[in-house]
């Protein structure tokens, strides 16, 4: 995952953050469009706060809102392990998905066939 293309997202606030393992898997557990969705957002937000000169300050502005956000940073919001669980189990299915569940048969060849006449 290119994390640098979803970096106001990660970002909290104007203060960066660096991620662990258990920070990728929660965010395996969205696709890749919908984090970029998120991105964009905070990015708009941040830029409104750059033009109304305040520099320094930390998300979320309020406790009921960007829920994603909350969620990735484990910030206070109700139920918010429970996302971040069902967010994980959410990423290791799209994994499981990925992995052929028993191996592929060879294919028939006009010569196996030949042979059963």
């Amino acid at each position: 995952m290119d994390t640098k293309k979803i970096q106001h997202f990660i970002h909290n606030g104007s203060t960066n953050q660096t991620l662990a393992p258990p920070d990728l898997r929660v965010l395996d557990g969205w696709k890749w469009s919908t984090l970029l969705g998120y991105n964009t957002a905070v990015k708009k937000f941040e830029d409104f706060k750059r033009s109304t000169g305040v520099t320094h300050y930390k998300l979320p502005i309020t406790p009921r809102t960007c829920t994603p956000w909350h969620t990735f940073h484990d910030a206070l919001y109700p139920y918010q392990t429970e996302k971040q669980v069902k967010l994980m189990l959410k990423a290791s299915g799209r994994h499981d998905a990925t992995i052929p569940k028993r191996p592929e048969k060879a294919p028939v060849l006009i010569a196996d066939l030949a042979d059963l006449f």
